[in-house]
């Protein structure tokens, strides 16, 4: 996850040295698309884990990746994953 959030920090830099600023947004959308919308169920199946292993700093890369995403930004799946890591929380101490 860190090295997407790596890629992710690239290609801005990228983006704003080489493309006229009306494509930023378009491009790291693309990039979220690819890089993180592609594999939720991959991020998502790690959570157990950890939070299990109390891995705080991979919680905070997933979650920094995941609300970007259009299914964190509707509300029922937000409230879902929130919930979800919550429960995890509190069940795997």
């Amino acid at each position: 996850m860190e090295k997407v959030l790596q890629r992710r920090d690239e290609e801005d830099l990228r983006s704003m040295k080489f493309l006229n600023p009306t494509s930023y947004g378009k491009v790291r959308a693309e990039c979220e698309q690819r890089m993180v919308a592609n594999h939720l169920a991959a991020i998502h199946s790690e959570f157990t884990v950890m939070v299990q292993q109390e891995l705080y700093q991979d919680l905070r890369n997933a979650f920094a990746l995941l609300k970007v995403t259009v299914v964190f930004r509707h509300a029922r799946w937000r409230s879902h994953i929130l919930s979800e890591l919550l429960w995890l929380s509190y069940f795997c101490q």
